[in-house]
């Protein structure tokens, strides 16, 4: 079986530098009646060094598989690195950034769940902030 989406230049404007996505599976929440607006999106995601997304929320959450480089998330309270191997959830409606570390590649899996919304760009203190 072959994918429908081809491999995309991240071109929202939601993020500081270039990103590469992959979409695996996107898919509406419930049928029929139960239907929503809201989608379960899954992507393979390629962030060059230094590159981020902006401040952003999903209203069901989000998880992150890291498979290989290394990256920086962050939330209002912390802000750490992750590795290949590393798995991190975001929780509903959580505001929160994820990206790439200054000199390193990140790719990860996400699984992205709910409506999603962004606000403002990660300051470059708020993307240091620990390190």
């Amino acid at each position: 079986m072959q994918s429908e989406h081809r491999t995309a230049r991240e071109s929202q404007g939601h993020y500081t530098g270039e990103c590469w996505v992959d979409t695996i599976l996107e898919t509406p929440v419930g049928q029929g009646p139960a239907r929503t607006d809201e989608t379960i999106r899954v992507y393979s995601v390629f962030f060059t060094p230094g590159d981020r997304t902006d401040w952003h929320i999903h209203s069901k959450g989000q998880f992150i598989f890291v498979t290989g480089g290394e990256g920086r998330m962050g939330n209002e309270n912390e802000c750490s690195t992750v590795r290949a191997g590393d798995c991190v959830y975001f929780g509903p409606n959580e505001r929160h950034w994820h990206g790439a570390s200054p000199d390193h590649f990140l790719m990860n899996i996400v699984i992205s769940m709910g409506t999603l919304v962004y606000d403002h760009p990660v300051t470059d203190e708020q993307y240091t902030r620990g390190f």
